[in-house]
């Protein structure tokens, strides 16, 4: 919720300067539904209770990414009867598990003496909210029985949070690699059964396999375009009709075709949406690829699955791959195919190659030697240019260089400090084209 001002002087010579707040879409949208939309009485509010949420107001406006989620954590610890935890992505929601790993003796201190932690850039907010946190030996005792979560194997939330019934955040695209694959939907059976015989998902080995996740909207700055369907399968998407909503066929070579209005796609092909808003002024294409894989037996209305950002390429020697590619590519490969990665044109030696940058995990602490040679022979199978560019040695294997734990919460945060937008609506690409964004993640 955190946002700049932008000083803005009037047309007269001299004219007053009025600061008005910057914001992305996103969390000025949740300040209007909470009721916190008037930026100038932030100060007067800092420590009021926002309905539903663990952390006073002025929580939410700690600048510093690390210290906001720490504080948001070191109060959702302390409530045992938290039900529910809501982050904007999947991935948020691992940054803030671990997070709560990294400082655990920190945050369940704090929670047994009352002394919230005074951490960086968190000066204007901590005398107002300070005094909202207050001591709970009891649950500090039981917090440190139980231990932080890389000591628990599975469903370490369920156990901190004895009603923890619900996760809610984005799963759509890279941001459903954290997740296991969904099976196809067969009702009346449980998400334990669902789940049986599946590796527990970076996401699934601190939820357990009963708790949902709940994708709830498919939207952008321009306009919703759907709902979450069924929890089961939280990417598929029911399109809304509070705009109108139409559909740009994606011909096999990723070219435009017919614009097709709701009623008239075609199940298992792709198309891009285009949104109208309700005003009949302002007319968008999304540049996502979607693929309509059924429709709501309730009104009819598509059900989408998203595939793609459109036009999301990387040029590796002769040979263009795609985001789709690079994610076929990685297809079953234990280690890297349910885990968040960058992938970039790794050009330091002879040859151009691909490259991924991956975090270390707790469940991942290295790979499996053959790991790079499955790449490459996915590679061969999934792009028909690329076997004759391998015997050209145009492509070597991939190159995979494993990162140290935090480090993508670390570029959300830099790249988020960088383009003024804040931490919370920065995605780590899957394609990485940005040249500071390589030096970030391999200096020198």
């Amino acid at each position: 919720m955190y946002h700049p001002f932008a000083e803005v002087r009037g047309e007269e010579e001299d004219g007053e300067i009025t600061r008005i707040p910057c914001a992305p879409g996103t969390p000025f949208g949740w300040r209007v539904m909470l009721g916190f939309e008037d930026c100038k009485q932030d100060q007067e509010r800092l420590a009021e209770a926002i309905p539903g949420i663990t952390a006073p107001w002025g929580a939410t406006l700690i600048p510093n990414h690390r210290s906001m989620m720490l504080t948001h954590a070191v109060f959702a610890l302390a409530e045992r009867s938290l039900d529910t935890l809501c982050t904007l992505w999947t991935t948020t929601f691992i940054d803030f598990i671990r997070l709560i790993d990294e400082e655990w003796e920190m945050l369940v201190g704090a929670i047994g003496d009352g002394h919230l932690p005074q951490l960086p850039e968190m000066d204007d907010v901590y005398s107002s909210i300070s005094p909202t946190f207050s001591a709970n030996p009891d649950r500090a005792k039981e917090l440190r029985n139980l231990g932080p979560p890389s000591q628990t194997a599975e469903g370490w939330a369920t156990k901190a949070w004895p009603r923890f019934e619900l996760l809610i955040a984005i799963t759509t695209g890279t941001f459903g690699r954290v997740l296991p694959k969904a099976r196809a939907f067969i009702p009346f059976i449980s998400r334990a059964q669902c789940l049986k015989h599946q590796k527990p998902s970076q996401v699934r080995a601190y939820i357990g396999p009963d708790v949902p996740v709940r994708n709830v909207v498919y939207a952008s700055a321009e306009g919703g375009i759907g709902i979450v369907y069924n929890d089961r399968l939280p990417n598929v998407v029911q399109v809304v009709t509070d705009d109108y909503i139409e559909f740009l066929e994606i011909t096999p070579a990723d070219e435009d075709g017919e614009l097709k209005r709701m009623w008239e796609v075609d199940v298992g092909k792709i198309y891009e949406p285009v949104i109208t808003m309700r005003n009949g002024l302002w007319r968008y294409r999304m540049a996502d690829a979607v693929q309509v894989v059924g429709f709501s037996p309730i009104d009819g209305v598509p059900l989408i699955e998203y595939k793609e950002r459109r036009h999301q390429l990387l040029r590796v020697g002769e040979v263009l791959v795609s985001q789709a590619d690079i994610l076929a590519f990685v297809d079953g490969v234990e280690g890297i195919n349910e885990s968040e990665f960058v992938t970039w044109c790794d050009d330091r030696g002879p040859s151009p190659t691909l490259g991924f940058f991956l975090e270390k995990a707790p469940e991942r602490l290295s790979l499996a030697l053959e790991t790079r040679e499955t790449i490459l022979s996915n590679i061969h199978k999934q792009n028909e240019n690329l076997p004759t560019a391998s015997q050209q040695c145009i492509w070597e294997r991939p190159t995979i260089r494993l990162l140290a734990p935090g480090t993508f919460r670390e570029f959300r945060q830099w790249k988020g400090k960088l383009s003024g937008m804040g931490s919370a609506q920065i995605k780590v690409p899957t394609i990485l084209a940005d040249p500071k964004g390589r030096e970030f993640f391999c200096p020198g």
